[in-house]
């Protein structure tokens, strides 16, 4: 009995962290959008692309966006300078954030899916990356915020550096996979 009492008590202390580290701030249709993407150009093979080793950035300046992204020399992940914003299309979205009560009520709702559109654009090709600029039309994002720690624990794309309980802005872009959870 003292067990299933401990392991209830961690489960709700992990749940509770959890949620106190990620907030949906809000869920934005966007029309027009976009962003620039850093694919190693070592993931990409016949279309099919490896989120473990690219970043994407919703930011005024690709450029700049990138040249602020410095590699850690002791780890295998990046800091950000300035106020980037981090695009994704998997991160996990817990179903406490209730997500899809927050999307039925928006107007651009039906056939959603069907209207989404992608443009994509090299802009530069250096050894190992790509920067690739995308476009989007007819979107849904959750934007959300957490700490770094739940960015890297909970994101496949390259990792961040510093300190875990910095706050970053995640723009994640529903879409497809997302079906059976938010559209249905």
């Amino acid at each position: 009995m003292k067990n299933k009492i401990m392991l209830i008590f961690f489960f709700l202390v992990a749940i509770t962290t959890y949620s106190q580290e990620l907030k949906l701030v809000n869920i934005i249709y966007k029309n027009e959008f976009q962003y620039f993407t850093f694919y190693n150009n070592k993931t990409i093979l016949a279309d099919e692309i490896d989120p473990s080793k690219n970043i994407s950035l919703f930011t005024n300046d690709a450029e700049k966006g990138f040249e602020s992204f410095v590699k850690c020399k002791k780890n295998d992940c990046y800091r950000t300078i300035g106020e980037n914003i981090l695009v994704s299309w998997d991160f996990i979205i817990p179903s406490y954030l209730s997500i899809k009560n927050k999307i039925l009520n928006k107007k651009e709702y039906p056939n959603y899916l069907n209207n989404i559109i992608l443009d994509e654009r090299i802009l530069q090709k250096r050894k190992k990356y790509t920067l690739l600029e995308l476009n989007l039309k007819n979107i849904f994002i959750a934007v959300l915020e957490m700490s770094k720690e739940i960015y890297n624990k909970y994101s496949g794309s390259l990792k961040l550096c510093g300190n875990p309980d910095d706050i970053v802005t995640l723009y994640r872009v529903l879409n497809a996979s997302d079906e059976e959870l938010y559209f249905k």
